[in-house]
């Protein structure tokens, strides 16, 4: 069995509400790309956040200064 974690299936929300958005609301202006962007980067934030909260605290802290 296979199971998502919560970044990622709220990245995917998110991305799926922001594409909803651009297909359903007959209007035109800036904010939609906006609502693209961020429907676009969405899953990936999610995975980086599922990818971060895998790491040990020690790693994470670690690798953001550099050493190794």
């Amino acid at each position: 069995m296979v199971t998502a974690s919560l970044p990622g299936v709220v990245g995917f929300a998110v991305a799926f509400g922001c594409l909803a958005t651009l297909l359903l609301v007959p209007d035109s202006g800036a904010w939609r790309w906006w609502t693209a962007a961020v429907g676009a980067l969405a899953p990936g934030v999610g995975f980086t956040l599922q990818a971060m909260a895998r790491m040990a605290p020690g790693a994470a802290t670690q690798q953001c200064q550099g050493h190794r």
